[in-house]
């Protein structure tokens, strides 16, 4: 199998997988916001540290209490922000992994008899259960490298 091939059946694949995932776009939509909203928090940590910087050359009460508090509101909020992000994303996987696995259970109830008494239940058991789990985490994955 050449490298084109194989670049097109997972691209074909990742589509497949898209189909599941895009009827659950504002689930993925709310997670990105919740990761920006973590990234975001990135640029306040630098301006507290010159903040922290102005308050022990010139300490006023007002700056002290802004320094003391500021940390655990910055750390609320990026917690928040991961928390919506991991979230919402474990919750399309979840559904994902179910959808999958009612499809490939009809499929299932569809073989002729001849399939169940060649292949054994573990073996169906398995694809029913664990590989429509590891389809999914596989692009659960591959959403939250990208975002």
């Amino acid at each position: 199998m050449g490298a084109d091939t194989q670049q097109d059946t997972t691209w074909q694949t990742y589509k497949r997988l898209l189909a599941y995932t895009g009827r659950y776009w504002w689930a993925i939509a709310s997670s990105f916001l919740g990761y920006a909203i973590y990234s975001g928090m990135q640029p306040v940590i630098a301006d507290l540290m010159k903040l922290i910087a102005r308050v022990i050359e010139n300490p006023t009460p007002l700056l002290v209490f802004a320094v003391c508090v500021a940390p655990l509101c910055i750390a609320l909020i990026q917690g928040l922000g991961q928390f919506i992000g991991g979230y919402s994303l474990a919750w399309v996987g979840q559904h994902v992994v179910y959808e999958l696995r009612n499809d490939v259970f009809r499929q299932v109830l569809k073989f002729p008899l001849a399939e169940y008494q060649r292949t054994s239940s573990g073996r169906l058991m398995s694809k029913i259960v664990y590989d429509a789990g590891q389809v999914t985490a596989a692009g659960t994955d591959a959403v939250t490298i990208m975002l």
